[in-house]
């Protein structure tokens, strides 16, 4: 992993900002899109960090569906959500590529699975 102990810190700060959101009932969308964002960063790989960018409105598009499907259902949701984000970001800090890898594949597919089943 090329991440940095400043990486780790931009990281955590974005969690604990999505921590804050989720007492209050925010969207925040945006802050979800920074943690997002922190992450491709520490990457340090400007490949990876351009097309996010270059995604970044089709991303928020996504993160509002999701987040406002979220909220029209249930709290344990959105806390099952964040501790997606907080098992990505202990295997990011725990220096584990693999298990950040797997911990990032599973919150997409359940962003994708609460999308497209959250009518049933």
């Amino acid at each position: 992993m090329r991440r940095n102990s400043d990486d780790i810190a931009n990281i955590r700060r974005r969690l604990e900002e999505l921590d804050n959101i989720v007492e209050t009932d925010e969207l925040g969308i945006k802050v979800d899109y920074a943690f997002h964002a922190a992450i491709a960063r520490a990457a340090h790989n400007i490949y990876y960090s351009s097309a996010l960018d270059s995604l970044r409105e089709q991303a928020l598009f996504g993160m509002n569906l999701t987040r406002r499907l979220s909220l029209s259902r249930t709290r344990t949701r959105i806390k099952a959500v964040q501790a997606e984000h907080r098992a990505i970001f202990q295997a990011i800090r725990d220096g584990d590529p693999e298990r950040a890898r797997q911990a990032m594949r599973a919150h997409i597919q359940s962003a994708k699975n609460w999308v497209f089943e959250s009518e049933q």
